[in-house]
């Protein structure tokens, strides 16, 4: 095969636009460029758009998390997350204070009810569910367990779910805005929840309660950020529908794909990743395959969470199968038409050799 691109096609590349760089400029401007006015405006602005209570502005996605976490209790205990998701999830369970305890996902990546239960204890302070590549996780089932639901939105933001977003359902949800997330403060995270008596702990957790001898976790994010972040969300639904768009484009050029898409993908996703399901995938082929057209592929996730803690692979099926079947291709607003194009002819082109 031959290349037919000279620049590599990233997996991610976040779009930056005039707009941005002159919100940036203003708050160099301004001479305020730590946390500010700007900060309490962006944690405004964000929760209203997407209807919750109140948020906290971090220094990246793990510190939010880490904040929702410290809101749920101090005392230690056991926290339930999938082993189907980064590391970054596993290591800020660990710095809040809690054992992290593994469960399995479904088919379609969500949270498999199941294996919660056979997880939960009476040492379970939390369950985390992840909205895993822009899809809607089942969370309402898991809130029905009585056991405090922290909603992970890094991958779905603004995610229609009901007559709600994502991250209205448990006790506290957080979102990402690194670099390669739907939108993006260079770094930076934010914790938030839907109620006002979540959002006073979550404030609690960040600045702590006067006279608490336990100080708070402050993860500041900087009006800097803020500013960029405020852009961003300016044009967040231009942002959408441009994901729409190019995963309308790779549906189209895998009409004939026999493999499947999962079902929950279709129709319910923000499409912060377009997953293809490849049995028998040989990803490190595809992968160079791929590379040598000038583009970057992954799989959903780089390791499953299960062999950091020695677990046996048949006590978390799904997420085996998931991991090794799974191939994400570039899908993001700055990619132009004619690399969508080339990416989806690429496609193709690769899957040919999993047709029978």
């Amino acid at each position: 095969m031959e290349v037919t691109t000279k620049k590599m096609i990233p997996h991610s590349r976040p779009w930056i636009t005039a707009e941005d760089r002159d919100a940036v400029s203003e708050i160099l401007g301004s001479g305020q460029i730590a946390q500010g006015d700007r900060v309490a405006h962006f944690e405004e602005a964000f929760c209203r758009r997407f209807g919750y209570a109140g948020g906290v502005a971090a220094a990246s996605g793990t510190t939010a998390l880490v904040l929702t976490l410290r809101a749920c209790g101090t005392g230690g205990g056991e926290v339930l997350l999938p082993s189907y998701v980064c590391v970054n999830v596993y290591q800020a369970v660990q710095w809040a204070g809690f054992r992290p305890v593994l469960y399995d996902v479904d088919w379609n990546r969500g949270p498999s009810l199941p294996s919660i239960r056979a997880r939960l204890s009476a040492h379970t302070r939390a369950i985390i569910v992840v909205h895993l590549f822009g899809i809607p996780a089942d969370v309402q089932d898991v809130c029905r367990l009585g056991i405090p639901v922290i909603e992970d939105c890094c991958q779905a933001v603004g995610l229609p779910l009901g007559n709600r977003f994502a991250g209205s359902y448990g006790d506290y949800g957080m979102v990402s805005f690194h670099a390669t997330k739907l939108m993006t403060t260079g770094e930076g995270g934010m914790a938030f929840s839907a109620t006002a008596a979540g959002f006073e702990r979550l404030r609690e957790a960040k600045y702590g309660r006067p006279g608490d001898p336990v100080p708070g976790w402050s993860f500041p994010m900087t009006d800097l950020q803020a500013g960029l972040g405020l852009s961003q969300l300016g044009r967040y639904d231009d942002f959408l529908d441009r994901r729409s768009a190019i995963a309308r484009r790779y549906m189209e050029a895998l009409a004939d794909w026999p493999e499947t898409i999962p079902s929950a993908f279709l129709g319910r996703s923000l499409f912060f990743r377009f997953p293809l399901r490849i049995a028998a995938l040989d990803y490190d082929t595809v992968k160079d395959d791929y590379s040598r057209h000038g583009i970057q592929v992954r799989r959903g996730v780089d390791a499953v969470l299960h062999h950091r803690t020695g677990e046996p692979d048949g006590a978390f099926p799904n997420t085996m199968r998931t991991f090794r079947e799974t191939l994400s291709i570039p899908l993001y607003p700055a990619l132009a038409d004619e690399e969508v194009e080339h990416i989806a002819n690429i496609t193709k082109e690769v899957l040919r050799r999993y047709v029978p």
